[in-house]
């Protein structure tokens, strides 16, 4: 089984090399080590590169069955690997969801949903100036000019144009 993954880290041991990867397809939040690797191959592998790894399902972690579906309930044994070249991250990306395009948050006049709330703010301030008896202690000055301000801000109008000025 060929998988991508990114060197984390890389520690001699008794028998090779073991050679801590972090690989995304294998959906653990836990890299995954693997051990044996000959020294010649360990060589060069470099720390924080990603490479195409040949592996083979081992057994069973302790306390897991071989009728599991995660890769991190199983060992795995290294078989190869060989670098990763832009050919391949293409290739294991087949099969992958492609991204949802984002949708403009727009109505029917292709107005963006923030100009639609800057307006309604702009109305509510401007309703609140309305009805304010003249005694009220609202600057019905500063009122109006933030209304103006917002509605010309996200509608890139000037301010001396807009009905509110």
């Amino acid at each position: 089984m060929n998988v991508t993954g990114t060197v984390r880290e890389k520690a001699e041991a008794e028998e090779g090399w073991i050679i801590t990867v972090d690989i995304p397809s294998f959906k653990s939040k836990f890299p995954t080590k693997l051990n044996r690797v000959p020294t010649e191959e360990a060589a060069g592998m470099v720390v924080g590169q990603t490479y195409i790894f040949d592996l083979e399902k081992g057994n069973p972690k302790a306390g897991k069955t071989a009728d599991s579906t995660t890769a991190w309930d199983f060992w795995w044994n290294y078989k190869g690997f060989s670098p990763l070249v832009a050919s391949d991250a293409k290739t294991e990306l087949v099969g992958a969801k492609e991204p949802v395009p984002q949708i403009a948050q727009v109505d029917e006049k292709g107005h963006s949903i923030e100009r639609q709330t800057a307006l309604k703010v702009a109305g509510e301030l401007y309703a609140a100036l309305l009805q304010a008896p003249p005694e009220s202690a609202f600057d019905f000055e500063e009122i109006r000019l933030l209304a103006r301000r917002l509605v010309a801000r996200f509608f890139q109008e000037d301010e001396q144009r807009h009905p509110l000025a």
